[in-house]
């Protein structure tokens, strides 16, 4: 698995990773990925958007939400991402 942070989170690198089989992990800031970040709202608002929930050690639910498809930016729609 691949682990990086945003400066990784492109259209030309994640096509090779994917090209290439890997599993990645990246960051994404809403400031640097405006779009992706619209997409998974509106995503929420059409409920496409997973939640899971676990029993945190030491007490407490913990949330993870995701959604699986969503487009990188406007102008790489073809990159798709869970996120």
């Amino acid at each position: 698995m691949v682990v990086k942070d945003g400066l990784a989170s492109n259209g030309p690198h994640i096509r090779d990773l994917k090209e290439l089989g890997f599993s990645f992990l990246l960051g994404a800031k809403p400031g640097d990925h405006k779009y992706l970040f619209e997409q998974f709202i509106q995503a929420n608002d059409r409920d496409e958007v997973e939640t899971t929930t676990e029993d945190l050690k030491g007490g407490g639910l913990g949330q993870t939400q995701y959604a699986l498809g969503l487009p990188l930016n406007a102008s790489q729609s073809e990159v798709l991402l869970g996120f």
